[in-house]
């Protein structure tokens, strides 16, 4: 074998063969120490595991379409040939060889790095860790393979067995280790010694990896997971984060028998290698080798005094809290909302729906607050992640599918393959997030719908709906105009009536979709991948980020140890900025002052009528009237792209930023256009509709500007109007509870008539002062967050439970208070809501009415000139 950089090309030419015969495959089950207990005979009764061999070796049947298995094939490899490949995201099987070998290689090494022979497992890192390939392995260039793929279900039935777990479990461990070794940022040979000494873990959630005040046996690597540092102080708990590269206890190298200053804890499932101390100083030398190559990464100070690169400001360790105790910083592909960008429209979830047939995204999750650019002290940014995959790195949901319908596929992705899925919920009641949903396979087969209102709420569904689901539609208003127009849209499914033949979906990240096909070879047939909810955002409020990229307070705590770590992870300075949005703004603003300075001057000078260029009819009414027109037609191409739901046709949110600059130019020049004369009443009503247009476009430019900014800083939880309805609803009964509850209690005292008469009163006096307008204006203005709301609101009306006869009756009367201004906070916030939403009907109706007039205005205009 030459020398060169890199391993031999893996054949390619053939294909791996399987071995059809089952009867060879419990034999090689029977020759494999770790497994043969499968095929184990119980005198009398037959085979000990009989139903787990029939699931595993040959598959179950338990109806139509409910076949599960096998999990167990095995596949004879030519000499050569690729059993897996490095880096790919194959991380649903592993392989166990039965005869040959197979040669172990790493990018960068010409020599294979191990060798495996007759009963190795390999290809469990994957499955276990969900993590991509970390090595190629071929079939032995001699001798070739023959290996039993084993599939993710398989693992529940070959756990039971007693040699297998511990099997598994070493070669998780010596892999692991050889894994994180190989990542150090140190020289070969120091790798090498690293991973004679040391021993990979895997810790839980939640797990001590550490105790304050325990002796440091150990240095711990975190190769993998989040790790929360905590000491302990007479004012309470002082706590920092480290990511992966950082490592623990460095400060035994320095100070023999030194102690943990502090607590560690795993935050997530947390990989970590671990050096023995001891074993350092035996042999001095590695010791020191491992100081000079590895100190940057120990020297991490402690939660009281951290070091410089681990000093953040307080609300940037309260972005890291949120983060990582919510698991989104382990997200591969994680959605976020920028609610000051958000104008709540639901083109999002309408965008998934119309591309899926089922919407996948639900405009409800976790709210993160976050300093908007590392310099800010302030939580300035608010970030939604709605209830959609986050395709995680350790997903819960693959571990109890029973038939591996659920997988990681090539990119990373998790997906559900349905014609495996046979409904049993299991992942969806895994799943932390609410991202899994369970419908019937009918629908599945569906096209993508139509927009759902009409269906949801026509009459020809309704006659069809159970009584329940009849109840609730009659309680609409059949002539709801945002239905009409369909701007009301509801993207939550249709309850599921049945509990037969299921189907589990969710977000695919629009893979195998019309908006990213692949071509003959099978390769994607454009270079950047798309999705469905981020293209049809107006106004760029949605983005798909890799959390360690997109947040700055989450990349500065990776560590330099680690080959992945360290200056490649910068995180994202600018929060939710677009540098095409504001590229597309300056081009805007440019052209919208170019064109409408340049005709403004040419009319001062030419005037109107003033024919130009030696020409009869050329001038500036032309010229405005004709570039006013080309303005109009770019305008209404914006309608026309929010309906390319399928396919694509650039981002709606430059077309949005098309539309509004081409309206404002169009609008600009049209009013040149029609002077200081209206004419006839066709051109009059024209001039009148589009100054209508106008207006209405500029009203909905500034509350899309300032509404979901105001609803960010008066919100807290970003809810969606229905729940702020509902949740209005709960607390106006909640106030007439207690004064019914109040009075019967008052009335068995026998204080009936002063109740009526100081209690009743001082509760309508309360009701009054805070649903007046100056109360609800002050939301606004003060724009203060809810508790502060209270907390005035109990001061300023003390007097009124102060007043009341009992203590029960005070404290009902403070229930009240606090009752009724929460429902003054809802309405404020539902005001935003309904104020982002009521302009458009009248701009759609002014604009329709003024496009039939331009119409007639312009073969007006043509028929003069021709006739």
């Amino acid at each position: 074998m030459s020398a060169t950089t890199t391993a031999p090309a893996p054949a390619a030419s053939t294909k791996r063969q399987e071995i059809v015969n089952r009867h060879a495959i419990l034999e090689a089950i029977r020759g494999l120490a770790a497994i043969e207990e499968l095929v184990e005979h119980e005198e009398g009764r037959g085979y000990k595991f009989s139903v787990d061999l029939e699931v595993a070796v040959y598959g179950r049947n338990y109806g139509p379409g409910k076949k599960v298995g096998p999990y167990i094939r095995m596949y004879d490899y030519a000499p050569g040939q690729a059993i897996v490949r490095q880096g790919d995201w194959d991380t649903n099987t592993f392989y166990i060889i039965v005869s040959g070998a197979a040669e172990v290689f790493v990018t960068g090494v010409a020599e294979p790095v191990a060798v495996f022979e007759s009963g190795k497992p390999f290809g469990e890192m994957g499955v276990l860790a969900g993590a991509p390939r970390s090595a190629t392995v071929i079939a032995h260039r001699q001798r070739g393979a023959r290996a039993l793929e084993v599939q993710r279900p398989a693992l529940r039935i070959l756990r039971k067995l007693k040699r297998f777990g511990a099997a598994l479990d070493i070669a998780y461990r010596n892999n692991g280790r050889a894994a994180a070794a190989s990542q150090l940022q140190a020289p070969d040979d120091l790798k090498k010694k690293i991973a004679d000494i040391a021993e990979f873990q895997l810790a839980a959630r939640g797990h001590v990896l550490a105790s304050e005040g325990e002796r440091i046996r150990n240095l711990i690597l975190i190769r993998d997971g989040w790790v929360k540092r905590i000491s302990q102080t007479q004012a309470g708990e002082v706590a920092d984060y480290l990511g992966p590269g950082y490592i623990l206890g460095f400060n035994a190298l320095t100070v023999r028998d030194a102690r943990f200053p502090y607590r560690a804890l795993a935050m997530s499932r947390t990989e970590t290698l671990e050096i023995s101390v001891e074993a350092l100083y035996r042999d001095p030398q590695l010791l020191e080798s491992l100081k000079s190559a590895l100190g940057a990464a120990g020297e991490i100070g402690t939660p009281l005094q951290p070091a410089k690169a681990l000093t953040f400001k307080p609300a940037a360790k309260a972005a890291q809290d949120r983060l990582l105790d919510k698991g989104l910083a382990d997200a591969n592909n994680l959605l976020l909302m920028d609610m000051d960008l958000c104008i709540r429209c639901g083109n999002c979830s309408l965008a998934c729906h119309e591309m899926h047939g089922q919407s996948r995204l639900k405009r409800i999750g976790i709210h993160v607050l976050r300093p908007r650019t590392p310099t800010h002290a302030k939580l300035d940014q608010s970030l939604l992640m709605p209830a959609v995959c986050l395709h995680c790195k350790d997903p819960e949901c693959l571990t109890g599918c029973p038939t591996g319908a659920i997988a990681r596929f090539e990119g990373g992705q998790v997906d559900i393959l349905p014609s495996l899925c046979i409904g049993c919920g299991d992942c969806a009641t895994q799943c932390p997030y609410n991202a899994i949903s369970l419908i019937p396979r009918s629908e599945l087969k569906k096209s993508p719908a139509k927009p759902p209102a009409p269906s949801q709420n026509g009459k020809s569904a309704l006659a069809k709906a159970p009584a329940k689901a009849k109840d609730a539609a009659s309680a609409a208003d059949p002539l709801d105009p945002f239905a009409a127009l369909g701007l009301r849209f509801d993207p939550k499914p249709s309850p599921v009536t049945q509990d037969e033949d299921l189907v589990a979906i969710k977000c695919n990240l629009c893979n195998n979709t019309p908006l990213n096909p692949k071509d003959a070879t099978g390769k994607p047939a454009y270079a950047a991948h798309k999705y469905n909810c981020e293209e049809n955002c107006p106004t760029g409020a949605l983005k798909r980020v890799k959390p360690a990229e997109y947040f700055n307070e989450i990349a500065q705590i990776h560590g330099p140890a680690l080959r992945q770590a360290g200056a490649m992870l910068v995180g994202n300075r600018f929060g939710h900025a677009d540098r095409t949005k504001t590229l597309a703004h300056a081009v805007g603003v440019a052209l919208t002052l170019a064109l409408c300075g340049a005709t403004m001057a040419g009319i001062v000078q030419y005037g109107l009528g003033t024919p130009l260029f030696k020409s009869d009819w050329l001038n500036f009414r032309w010229i405005t009237g004709l570039v006013g027109l080309a303005g109009i037609i770019i305008v209404m191409l914006y309608p026309v792209r929010r309906q390319m739901w399928r396919r694509r046709g650039g981002a709606l949110k430059a077309w949005m930023l098309s539309h509004t600059y081409a309206g404002v130019i169009a609008g600009t020049l049209i009013l040149l256009h029609g002077g200081t004369n209206l004419g006839g009443p066709v051109t009059a009503a024209l001039m009148i509709s589009f100054d209508l247009v106008i207006l209405t476009g500029l009203i909905g430019i500034l509350l899309y500007q300032l509404g979901p900014r105001l609803l960010t800083k008066i919100e807290g939880e970003p809810l969606l109007a229905e729940d702020l309805l509902r949740r209005r609803d709960e607390l106006y009964q909640e106030i007439a509870d207690l004064t019914v509850t109040a009075q019967a209690q008052a009335e068995k005292e026998g204080r009936g008539t002063q109740f009526q008469q100081v209690f009743l009163p001082a509760r309508d006096r309360v009701i009054r002062a805070v649903l007046s307008l100056g109360f609800l204006l002050r939301q606004y203005v003060r724009r203060e967050d809810l508790d502060a709301l209270l907390a005035d609101v109990r001061k300023r009306f003390a007097d009124a439970a102060n007043k009341q006869a009992t203590a029960a009756d005070q404290d009902v009367m403070r229930q009240i208070t606090e009752a009724i201004a929460t429902i003054r906070r809802i309405d404020a916030l539902l005001y935003i809501h309904w104020a982002l939403k009521l302009w458009l009907p009248p701009h759609v109706i002014s604009t329709s009415v003024m496009l039939g007039l331009l119409a007639v205005h312009i073969v007006q205009v043509v028929y003069y000139l021709w006739r």
